[in-house]
């Protein structure tokens, strides 16, 4: 959670607002997550879910 929030300052604009520029969401394959530890799961889940909540995705 720490390293998704200093990634996500670097969105900030000077207006206080987000961009979206170079995001995406995260989709790893069913392959991908059997093999990811819980932590990076959690991860990738709130980064997709911060995406969405800030505008730049639709869940």
């Amino acid at each position: 959670m720490i390293a998704a929030s200093v990634l996500l300052s670097g969105c900030l604009t000077a207006s206080g607002g987000y961009t979206c520029d170079g995001w995406k969401p995260i989709r790893p394959t069913k392959a991908d997550v059997d093999r990811a530890s819980a932590q990076l799961v959690d991860a990738l889940l709130a980064h997709n879910a911060y995406g969405a909540k800030i505008g730049c995705w639709k869940r």
